[in-house]
């Protein structure tokens, strides 16, 4: 059912009324005025009040309702407002849902079988007397005998139901997205899981940062090994072989220059593995700032004489309880890949930071980043010179 809305003159409610009634009359179901229904509502059109001059103690023409075409009531056909043509006596409106010919209504007009207005919902249309009615606008309009009006119903009622369920949906929605976050932040206490599995998150602690990989390890002012944020034990493991010769010393100092920052809690190891066997600092974690670039030169000097390796070195930084292994290699052979896989395959807590120098390999990558946390880092000796210049001030 098409409807369309006016507001009464009078009293400001906003109504509805069905759109049939257009260019007709209808009374206010909430004060009870008396009102044209324009036959533009739907663009705009204003409904006017009617009064009755010659009834001064009833100016709003509350004694009834009726519907205005003009100076003559509209014929059978002519407009869906008309609710009965026939003879009626004032103030005796027929019943609602009345068969039959009660109230000597014409034959085949609307009133005629008693049938429920439309307006209003199950409200019936009540009877307006006739005589002379007058409207805002000064316009006249002359009705000839008792007629019968729909009652136009309050829209507001509808209006405040939606609006209050808008208000609660809103409400429910503001609570679940409060209970989300509030779950959410007491689940992860530490600002959330990373974006990047791979990218170290940044803790209350002011030693802890987020890795940027071009940042200058030789300029941060917290701790750090090649840009890498140190946290509990970490395991430094050089691959200390004649083909790294060209890299080994500017990493170095790289990885020295990165110890000796004041701050933190961590603690470290030193391997440095090669084919005259394994140097060390000792089994025992060293505190930060303890360890020097002469210390680091002297674990890469000093070759002991049992056989070593990168597998080995990591087997002993596992069994020193490191919780992150920092692994300086140049490239790796296939075999020496599947030997470090070996090394971690049984302890997945172990976070393994690669940094390969001059180099890249795929699988390695993969590897690398497959473990939870782990950071795959591809240097140039290029890289660490301009680096070293930069800090340096050249």
């Amino acid at each position: 059912m098409h409807t369309i809305e006016l507001e009464c003159p009078a009293c400001d409610e906003l109504l509805e009324l069905d759109a049939g009634f257009a260019g007709g009359v209808c009374r206010c179901s909430s004060c009870g005025t008396l009102m044209t229904v324009p036959s533009d509502a739907q663009s705009g059109g204003h409904a006017e009040q009617l009064t009755r001059p010659d009834r001064p103690d009833d100016p709003s023409g509350m004694s009834g309702m009726g519907e205005v075409a003009g100076a003559e009531e509209p014929s059978a056909g002519d407009h869906p407002t008309r609710r009965g043509g026939g003879r009626q006596r004032p103030g005796r409106p027929t019943k609602r849902g009345q068969r039959g010919k009660a109230g000597r209504h014409g034959k085949g007009q609307r009133g005629g079988k008693g049938k429920r207005s439309r307006a209003g919902g199950n409200r019936s249309a009540e009877t307006i007397e006739q005589g002379v009615y007058t409207t805002a606008s000064g316009r006249q309009v002359r009705i000839d005998r008792p007629m019968r009006v729909p009652m136009a119903q309050s829209k507001r009622k509808g209006i405040r139901i939606a609006t209050t369920l808008v208000f609660f949906s809103i409400v429910l929605v503001v609570v679940a997205v409060g209970g989300t976050a509030i779950w959410y932040m007491l689940a992860n206490p530490k600002g959330g899981p990373r974006t990047d599995p791979h990218e170290p998150y940044v803790e209350t602690d002011p030693t802890q940062f987020v890795y940027n990989a071009a940042a200058n390890p030789f300029e941060l002012e917290q701790p750090n090994v090649v840009g890498l944020p140190l946290k509990g034990t970490v395991a430094v493991v050089f691959e200390n072989t004649p083909s790294n010769a060209a890299w080994l010393e500017p990493v170095t100092a790289m990885v020295a220059a990165g110890l000796s920052r004041p701050g933190g809690e961590a603690e470290v190891l030193v391997y440095a593995a090669g084919p005259d066997g394994i140097a060390s600092l000792g089994r025992t974690p060293q505190p930060l700032n303890s360890v020097t670039g002469a210390d680091l030169a002297r674990v890469l000097s000093d070759r002991n004489t049992r056989a070593g390796d990168i597998a080995r070195a990591l087997r002993y930084a596992i069994e020193d309880n490191a919780d992150a292994v920092v692994l300086i290699t140049g490239q790796p052979s296939a075999d020496a890949l599947a030997d470090w896989r070996d090394e971690f395959a049984s302890h997945p807590g172990v976070v393994l930071h690669a940094v390969m120098l001059n180099g890249f390999s795929t699988d390695y990558r993969s590897w690398v980043r497959e473990r939870d946390g782990g950071r795959f880092i591809s240097l140039s000796v290029s890289e660490v010179l301009d680096w070293q210049d930069e800090a340096a001030g050249e």
